[in-house]
């Protein structure tokens, strides 16, 4: 009798998320009781301070680098990127939002645009629009690790999952969102592709949420683009052929083994064949032709993708 090969079940989920999303602002969890928010702001060159409360400036302005345009925080921290001028290069700054001072300035490179810090590991991560790639900073010593992430062309948003395992990253110019695993510090998988020129990312904020979802801003399309980030906006490998060859019969309380697997994987479909044995006895073979599948443009209807590479090589 043939080795029967195991079997793979998939299950999509859907769940109704919201998401408030602010641009250059940024409300720390740890201090919701204070009432902060964070503006980087351009003209000043500074780090602006406000207290939601009564929704005045607080303190003096915070002077960072120059042309501050992105900020995250985390705990006690606030993380400001700079994207520089000239032969100034970009740099991360380093806040205490305690003493409200810069405590570190960390060299980028050429235009660093966004910023994303990890809830879980030491870890930041600054988009380098020109050198399409990710910089990695650890925060514990406030230092760059030494092999930058490639993805996409002119990446420019970044954002971490709650539970800190991956990091998502927009393109601006390949209209798409890459997918790293902050563990291995490696891109994984096929982008999904979004709207035209996506710039800002935010994830839903909920640890204890088994499908979070990303919210994508596109510049260029006007338009925000939703990501199941489990499934990476996949909705299925609806059927699009099959045929089947009956070659014995079976009958009421015959014990039958199905061996299913894939055949063939071709750009953004694959290939399933059946069998079906009764002990040494082949019954049935069968074959099926699915194909992956996202929301269509404009979020209606559905079209092929590109199968993952990393289901690919499963």
């Amino acid at each position: 009798m043939p080795m029967h090969s195991p079997r793979l079940t998939a299950r999509l989920l859907v769940r109704s998320l919201v998401v408030l999303a602010l641009a250059m602002i940024v409300l720390p969890q740890r201090i919701f009781a204070q009432q902060l928010a964070y503006f980087a702001d351009r003209t000043s060159q500074s780090i602006l301070i406000v207290n939601t409360a009564n929704n005045m400036l607080q303190g003096m302005p915070i002077p960072v680098g120059i042309n501050p345009i992105a900020i995250a925080v985390k705990g006690d921290r606030a993380y400001v990127v700079n994207t520089g001028s000239g032969d100034a290069p970009g740099t991360l700054n380093v806040i205490n939002t305690s003493s409200a001072s810069v405590v570190a300035t960390i060299n980028i490179g050429d235009a660093p645009e966004g910023v994303a810090v990890n809830p879980v590991l030491d870890r930041a991560y600054v988009p380098r629009r020109t050198l399409n790639d990710v910089v990695v900073i650890d925060t514990s010593m406030n230092t760059v690790i030494p092999t930058p992430i490639p993805v996409g062309f002119a990446p420019v948003g970044a954002a971490v999952t709650p539970d800190g395992s991956l990091l998502l990253v927009t393109n601006n110019q390949s209209n798409s969102v890459s997918y790293i695993n902050t563990t291995t510090n490696a891109k994984f998988g096929t982008d999904v592709m979004v709207g035209t020129h996506p710039e800002g990312i935010a994830i839903t904020n909920d640890p204890f949420d088994p499908m979070p979802r990303a919210y994508v801003a596109n510049g260029g399309s006007q338009s925000v683009s939703v990501i199941d980030v489990v499934t990476r906006g996949i909705l299925g490998t609806p059927l699009v052929d099959a045929s089947a060859r009956f070659l014995r019969p079976a009958t009421y309380g015959d014990v039958i083994d199905i061996e299913t697997w894939i055949d063939e994987w071709r750009s953004k479909s694959f290939v399933q064949k059946h069998r079906v044995w009764r002990g040494e006895d082949l019954l049935v073979e069968g074959t099926e032709v699915r194909v992956f599948v996202a929301r269509g443009a404009g979020g209606s209807g559905i079209r092929g993708v590109v199968v993952p590479d990393d289901i690919r090589a499963l």
